[in-house]
């Protein structure tokens, strides 16, 4: 949908920073609950989830392409907390992020 499209625009545009589930929702104009069930309903997964894996991909690019040190990199794809980004990281790909760099 139109929606979910602007939604994913937007994450790909500002996962950079921190964001918020109200601040998607306002941008594309609906509340908070009804951007959640279009998200669900059309990609499986939350607009939270999508977030993570999408930054888990910017992140995986970065440990393939850079030597940057892995908080550097959880700070780069818009996580505040590298302990957090290696958790997630994990719980996604399998792999921590020293793991997946060391392949």
């Amino acid at each position: 949908s139109a929606l979910v499209k602007r939604a994913v625009a937007y994450l790909h545009q500002n996962y950079t920073r921190p964001l918020a589930r109200w601040e998607i929702a306002e941008v594309v104009g609906v509340s908070e609950d009804y951007l959640t069930r279009v998200f669900n309903r059309e990609l499986g997964l939350s607009p939270w989830d999508y977030l993570n894996r999408y930054r888990v991909l910017q992140a995986q690019n970065l440990l393939k392409t850079t030597s940057h040190s892995i908080g550097a990199i959880a700070k780069q794809v818009g996580f505040s907390d590298g302990a957090y980004f290696s958790r997630v990281f994990s719980k996604i790909t399998g792999l921590s992020p020293q793991g997946y760099r060391g392949r």
